[in-house]
């Protein structure tokens, strides 16, 4: 049994393409594998600028979610993750119980059905993951232009992206890590508990280095990324810091199905130093790790699927 956690790009490729879908859920019959959608990766896909489009993603999100069935799973978040790791060890990632699941899948029916963009609060993600991400990208923007100026005269890129290629548990920074248990409310643990004890706290340790390394990419003047193979992997992004906690979200997955290529490239790299416990791939390698005939027969096979689908539809 493997868990398969998605980030949001690969789910929302998932959602637009629903022949893919049907030949992946295809693949997954027989098997007792599971697709872990967080909530995390939930409210960014659903925040999308219009009701309109919020409408048609939730008919998708709410198609996927039947076809896949007890497969496709909603998992929690990343700070209500953080939250269970501080009390108890965790083997795997917490989900929905399916009446949970259900009653989520009930409110996406019940919004498109009449066509309501407010039924069980679906469009209170669009508003606060946008104000969540403009605020980010506001709040960095003086420290990244102070930071740039002296990372420029005083730092040797070479050396720094030795150093920042060699990031593993000892460097993550207390000071991040009490942050996020101040986020998340948890006073009674301290944080080089997290640090050090890396049998536990995955999921608090991979949100603080993959936030950390994203504030030595804002610090480091775009120019100067190209100074080394390392620094190019942290490109500046108003994402970023909130694809930290889809990352930290899939800590106790095996095996984080991840589009975001910048995202993927410090997963992968953090996963050889010791930070992230799981293994990094696309979409495209992990369909083929479950179907791994040629090329040709999965475009058969996933032409087939479209060709049926338009049929009983039809």
């Amino acid at each position: 049994m493997a868990d398969y956690a998605l980030d949001t790009s690969a789910l929302s490729r998932l959602v637009a393409n629903h022949c893919r879908a049907r030949a992946l859920e295809r693949d997954l019959r027989g098997t007792d594998h599971r697709l872990l959608v967080s909530q995390s990766v939930l409210e960014e896909i659903l925040a999308v600028p219009t009701d309109q489009i919020l409408l048609d993603v939730a008919e998708s999100l709410e198609r996927l979610l039947r076809l896949f069935g007890g497969r496709l799973l909603v998992s929690w978040g990343a700070v209500d993750i953080w939250r269970v790791e501080a009390s108890r060890a965790l083997a795997r990632t917490p989900t929905f119980e399916p009446e949970q699941q259900q009653s989520f899948v009930n409110d996406l029916a019940y919004a498109i059905s009449n066509r309501d963009p407010t039924h069980g609060g679906l469009n209170t993600s669009r508003t606060w993951v946008s104000k969540w991400k403009a605020a980010a990208e506001e709040a960095v923007k003086e420290p990244r232009r102070e930071t740039r100026d002296a990372f420029r005269n005083r730092v040797d890129p070479g050396a720094l992206g030795d150093e920042l290629a060699r990031y593993g548990p000892a460097n993550v920074p207390d000071w991040l890590v009490e942050r996020l248990l101040r986020i998340a409310a948890i006073p009674e643990l301290e944080a080089f508990r997290v640090i050090q004890d890396t049998q536990r706290y995955h999921a608090l340790r991979v949100a603080a280095a993959l936030m950390n390394l994203t504030m030595f990419g804002d610090a480091i003047p775009p120019d100067l990324r190209t100074r080394h193979p390392y620094l190019q992997v942290l490109r500046t992004h108003r994402n970023n810091y909130f694809d930290c906690s889809v990352a930290s979200s899939a800590a106790y997955a095996d095996v984080f199905v991840v589009q975001d290529d910048d995202l993927r490239d410090k997963c992968v790299h953090l996963a050889q130093t010791g930070i992230t416990p799981y293994r990094s791939m696309t979409l495209k390698e992990f369909e083929r790790s479950l179907s791994p005939q040629s090329r040709w027969h999965r475009l058969c096979r996933r032409l087939a699927s479209c060709w049926c689908h338009l049929f009983r539809r039809g």
